[in-house]
């Protein structure tokens, strides 16, 4: 069946809508066969898509609808207003909230009316922040996943604006952290966005090796053992637990006469253990490196260069052949 052939008898066709759209004091009211004339749609108002209607999609949809109606799929959300007249004198009951790109399509098959689930947000605490975190998650559905960072950093500007998330890298971060979809990296980036677009100085991060990475030169510092002539030594990322690591090719660089710093990275807190408790693991850590080289030092000057290990041999690669120590 194409769409074409849809009708008010196929009401009760499409699963139930989310569960989530019954959170945060958005409710549901029912579900309608609604005229497109009825809807206000407007693309400014769809405040979680950056670049709006995307044409490429509207045009893939509209070949697939006019081919197959799925009724898999959730079907559109708009939400009940209070009747308006426009200029024309169309009554206007309802606002678009999710089917921006289909209802596009929609329109170019030539469809006049559709399947809607009406919801409203007179129970929201805050109607902005209900609606956005709704339209996030209508994006973020199955199998589209469609909200892409910009989408994510342009919603979360419009609740800082509005008060409705903190003016902080910490607020933003919690809020973009109860995004299940989202990884620490995406979080990374779009605080980026939102922090240059509301002018908020970063100071906190949570970092992964790659962030560091990318963002070195904004912090100024060198990491992959490069020179850094500002500071005159070379710089490293030590990743927790690798110190002695890092400290082997530390030792190479002293050789060339050349120092070294290190940028310690300290995994994010789970369970167990907190990332205060990580960080002060990591920093005895390195204290105690600090130790045993102090103590090497005076060991090796007591010694002139004699060290204390004793070469005697490689064990054989051929078990079959000889089980001895080969000497040296």
């Amino acid at each position: 069946m194409n769409i074409m052939e849809i009708d008010e008898t196929h009401l009760n066709e499409f699963p139930a809508p989310a569960p989530y759209l019954s959170t945060n004091g958005v409710t549901r009211e029912a579900r309608r066969y609604t005229p497109f004339s009825e809807i206000i749609v407007e693309s400014s108002e769809n405040e979680v898509k950056k670049n709006g209607v995307d044409s490429k999609n509207v045009n893939e949809l509209r070949e697939w609808m006019g081919r197959k109606v799925d009724f898999s799929a959730p079907i559109p959300v708009i939400e009940a207003i209070s009747p308006e007249q426009d200029a024309d004198g169309v009554v206007k009951r309802y606002r678009l909230i999710d089917g921006y790109n289909r209802m596009e399509a929609m329109r170019l098959l030539g469809l006049t009316h559709y399947f809607f689930d009406v919801i409203n947000f007179r129970k929201a605490k805050s109607y902005l922040k209900a609606k956005i975190d709704v339209k996030f998650k209508l994006n973020e559905r199955p199998p589209a996943y469609t909200t892409t960072n910009a989408d994510y950093a342009l919603g979360l500007s419009k609740l800082v604006e509005s008060g409705d998330v903190e003016k902080t890298e910490e607020a933003m971060f919690d809020y973009l952290q109860s995004i299940t979809s989202l990884n620490n990296q995406a979080i990374q980036v779009i605080i980026d966005k939102v922090c240059n677009e509301v002018g908020v100085e970063r100071s906190f991060k949570n970092w992964t090796p790659a962030y560091i990475k990318a963002d070195a030169p904004k912090l100024g510092i060198q990491v992959s053992g490069k020179w850094d002539p500002k500071r005159k030594a070379v710089g490293y990322t030590a990743k927790q637990n690798s110190g002695y690591k890092t400290l082997y090719q530390i030792l190479g660089k002293l050789l060339e006469g050349k120092e070294s710093y290190v940028v310690a990275h300290v995994t994010d807190a789970n369970n167990e253990k907190t990332l205060k408790e990580k960080r002060a693991e990591t920093k005895a850590e390195w204290d105690d490196i600090a130790n045993r080289l102090h103590a090497f030092g005076k060991y090796y000057q007591k010694t002139r260069g004699q060290l204390s290990h004793k070469f005697i041999g490689f064990l054989p690669q051929n078990n079959q052949a000889e089980m001895e120590i080969v000497k040296k």
